[in-house]
């Protein structure tokens, strides 16, 4: 089984502005990251501070376009990490095969 890693700050920060592009209330958004409401509402915030998520008449909660851009960025940001990594685990994976062929001349 595979073990679940611990989700970053910036992970659960795209997660909150990509889950509420439309209005959502807060119950359904914590569904939806899957935090809980002291956590939610730390995030929630924080991002309403820096103008990423307002507060809608409803009650609710809905992404700026500030928030948009954001999230967008933060993907583009996660997508080059990927890459990234299956990078370092290619060259590794190529260092080993030449030490292994270097040790047995």
């Amino acid at each position: 089984m595979k073990r679940r890693t611990r989700r970053n700050k910036i992970a659960i920060i795209r997660s909150i502005l990509s889950s509420a592009t439309n209005e959502i209330q807060k119950t359904a958004l914590m569904y939806a990251v899957n935090l809980n409401h002291k956590t939610i509402s730390y995030y929630l915030n924080e991002l309403i501070k820096r103008g990423l998520i307002s507060e809608t008449a409803n009650k609710g909660f809905q992404t700026t376009e500030k928030g948009k851009l954001l999230a967008k960025r933060i993907e583009e940001y996660e997508k080059h990490l990927e890459e990234a990594e299956k990078l370092r685990k290619a060259y590794l994976k190529f260092s080993i095969t030449r030490v292994r062929g270097i040790l047995k001349q």
